[in-house]
């Protein structure tokens, strides 16, 4: 399969930022730090969700929860209540249940419960090769380009059982149409018209979304057309902090569940 390379910037890592401000002899305030601290506690905590694929993004989710609580709530809390707070919300977006916890040491405790639920669903017609591509299974819907973090084999299905029809580079870019359910593999297009399925633990998010071909792409030689679906639940989560002093401090967050489970946004 023919892609273009492209570069993915990565992101900065909890040691590293601390370790930059330390070399650098920067002062850094409560807020810097519990934002940077935030960020790691909750890549951290994001990694206890999913598997394979799904854990890489829980773990971007995570680090996304922990960073927005260094820059509102977690500027009111110390490194230790920030990770309780992120694991709160975390587990609250997962299981839909209220959480509550207390750090006896500082005196602050904290709760987070589920305030709106939303779910959302679509449909789409996707193009795919019928001389490649010999299964399309239900899939849900994810419509954006991922980057080969290894060279890797484009099969005729969704298993290693499944011909080889091509391949792709380390560091190369591929459409991903979507994620077959209950398995590890991506339906991969080109020009968005589907041409196989890669192994999702070798592909990794670059957050650009791509256009299908749909029912315009029917007219052409070994081209046929199917539905692919899209569900996604979205909650909203209340946070709520009391602090030493009894005070209260509130804020919400939005965590979404797509084919690669939750992120909080």
């Amino acid at each position: 399969m023919t892609s273009m390379t492209r570069t993915v910037a990565g992101k900065s890592v909890l040691g590293l930022a601390v370790a930059a401000l330390v070399l650098s002899g920067c002062q850094a305030n409560k807020k810097d730090i519990g934002m940077i601290v935030g960020a790691g506690a909750g890549a951290l905590i994001g990694a206890q969700f999913g598997g394979g694929a799904g854990k890489i993004l829980a773990i971007v989710g995570g680090a996304v929860a922990g960073a927005w609580l260094g820059g509102q709530l977690g500027k009111y809390l110390d490194e230790q209540d920030q990770k309780r707070l992120a694991e709160s919300t975390q587990r609250t977006a997962v299981t839909g249940q209220s959480q509550t916890w207390k750090n006896p040491e500082t005196g602050v405790s904290g709760r987070t419960r589920v305030v709106d639920t939303e779910t959302k669903e679509q449909s789409y017609n996707v193009a795919y090769r019928t001389d490649r591509i010999k299964e399309v299974p239900p899939i849900d819907y994810i419509g954006e380009r991922f980057v080969s973090s290894g060279s890797m084999n484009v099969r005729g299905g969704p298993g290693t059982d499944y011909a080889v029809v091509g391949k792709l580079a380390k560091g190369e870019s591929v459409e991903v149409v979507g994620k077959v359910e209950g398995k590890n593999w991506y339906l991969l297009s080109q020009d968005g018209i589907g041409q196989g399925y890669g192994y999702a633990p070798l592909l990794q998010r670059t957050g650009d979304e791509i256009n299908l071909a749909g029912d315009s792409a029917a007219s052409q030689p070994n081209v046929a057309v199917s539905q692919v679906r899209n569900s996604q639940t979205c909650r909203t989560i209340e946070q709520t902090i009391v602090l030493k002093d009894g005070s209260e401090k509130t804020e919400k967050v939005k965590a979404c569940k797509g084919p690669d489970g939750w992120e909080i946004t």
